[in-house]
């Protein structure tokens, strides 16, 4: 597409009145989760925050570097590299959950 966004076709099985009403209803755009699943899908599976942020919200491996980095800045004055300092921390939490491990 010219805004370099992807354009996806979906056949459905014949809907019923309400359900062709809710579809059309989504018609005019507008962000919104697709789920696909073999059965049914439920409310609960559903995520529960609103998909046009879904580029803002970090993962929980970016929140831990944006932490350390804060850490690596204002605790550690920015000594060394951050880089180095990262993958250390990284490799400690490793560690410290492998020690946990049965063996």
């Amino acid at each position: 597409m010219a805004d370099r966004g992807n354009r996806v076709v979906i056949d459905t099985q014949e809907l019923s009145p309400e359900d062709m009403a809710t579809r059309f209803s989504l018609k005019q755009g507008g962000m919104g989760w697709f789920l696909f699943k073999g059965s049914s899908v439920t409310t609960e599976e559903i995520p529960d925050y609103d998909p046009a942020t879904f580029d803002k919200i970090k993962s929980p491996s970016q929140r831990l570097r944006a932490v350390l980095f804060v850490y690596w800045k204002e605790i550690r004055k920015g000594q060394g590299d951050f880089e180095g300092f990262y993958r250390a921390q990284v490799e400690r939490i490793i560690e410290q959950y492998k020690k946990k491990l049965p063996t």
